[in-house]
């Protein structure tokens, strides 16, 4: 049975009321923090197969109730979705295309919005579950049948056997409004988003890009600019970005590269630091990064190396609140590894012969 939940109380202050607007036309969708800033919905919610773009204005409010007047609205500052859960443009989502390795429809249909600001600090926020085959489970969102009040109700929902989907069972009542929000099990852990009324896409399938890029989304909350780190296992490269966005399509896409996580904090900008340039190689497909402009000038004058841009910024020398970064050198793979870890400096020297300490790059600030 559907009830009104308390949307000033856990778990409804970390219930998002999403409100999407194309021109003139706003529809209404639910999501959930799953983050300090990071509110998981539906792509369906966020953008339209029918326009063909994603909404021009996006708006967020917690603990909305439509009886306490204009809430505090948020406006995401990226979002990450997917086009294709609706290819026929006719606003009807299959469940999926009962194919193991694929996607389509409802198994597609789930994006993350990014925050400027930490609601999660203050309201909480929900555990994710990739493993969960379901069973008893609930769901709250705002759907419209009961005035974009904050629901709950308690029902069943089973992962697919093929389909990336929790197949939604009668017992569980959903809505118009209730698109984007959680179906999760009693821990608090969110193990589908709402796609249709019988269908809600399973995160198994999205669990290596939304890991990451929930850690990557806190560069939007530091002072400063962050670096953050890859790892190819096939090749033995690193790859380092101060860019959230080449983070978010990194960790996004199909290169071979792991997020680790952040390399080192805050950074110095253009007029306190120097350049750390970024060279491309041809030939390996790697990356080489240097504070040293004699170093670049050379390397770039060769045939197989490119200057791609200035990654970043840092300090050429030490001094009170710095980080030293360390240099290696893969001498099997021939190439760099970075890090302001001592532990991490101290265990490669003593137990990885493979690889040539090169003493420190650069500084930076001390990591937070």
């Amino acid at each position: 049975m559907t009830n009104q939940i308390d949307d000033d109380a856990y778990p409804g202050t970390a219930i998002a009321y999403i409100r999407a607007t194309w021109g003139s036309q706003s529809f209404v969708g639910s999501g959930a923090l799953v983050g300090r800033n990071d509110v998981l919905t539906a792509a369906h919610v966020v953008y339209s197969a029918t326009f063909g773009r994603l909404a021009d204005r996006i708006e967020i409010a917690f603990s909305y109730d439509p009886n306490e007047g204009t809430p505090a609205w948020i406006n995401p500052v990226w979002v990450q979705w997917y086009r294709d859960f609706d290819p026929n443009r006719d606003t009807r989502i299959s469940s999926g295309d009962g194919r193991a390795g694929s996607l389509a429809g409802a198994e597609l249909d789930v994006a993350l919005l990014s925050l400027g600001t930490a609601p999660g600090d203050r309201n909480g926020w929900f555990g994710m579950d990739p493993n969960s085959q379901g069973g008893s489970v609930g769901v709250i969102g705002h759907p419209s049948v009961y005035g974009n009040r904050m629901m709950f109700d308690a029902g069943t929902a089973t992962k697919d056997a093929v389909d990336n989907v929790f197949n939604i069972r009668s017992d569980l009542e959903i809505n118009g409004g209730n698109s984007g929000g959680p179906i999760y099990v009693g821990n608090y852990s969110i193990v589908g988003v709402v796609s249709t009324a019988i269908a809600a896409a399973a995160l198994t399938a999205h669990w290596n890009w939304l890991i990451p890029s929930i850690s990557i989304n806190d560069g939007e909350l530091t002072r400063g600019q962050d670096v953050f780190r890859f790892y190819n296992a096939n090749t033995g490269a690193h790859f380092f970005t101060a860019s959230m966005i080449e983070a978010r399509d990194v960790a996004g896409g199909s290169s071979g590269y792991a997020y680790e996580g952040l390399a080192f904090g805050t950074l110095a900008t253009a007029s306190t630091g120097i350049p750390v340039y970024r060279l491309y190689n041809f030939d390996t497909g790697r990356h080489f990064y240097t504070a040293s402009r004699s170093e670049m000038l050379g390397l770039d004058a060769r045939r197989e190396w490119a200057l791609e841009n200035t990654a970043f910024y840092a300090y050429g020398s030490g001094g009170a609140g710095r980080d030293e970064i360390y240099r290696f050198f893969n001498t099997k793979t021939g190439v760099h590894l970075y890090t302001n870890s001592e532990n991490e400096r101290d265990t490669i020297i003593a137990s990885n012969p493979v690889f040539k300490y090169e003493g420190i790059a650069y500084y930076t600030d001390l990591a937070w």
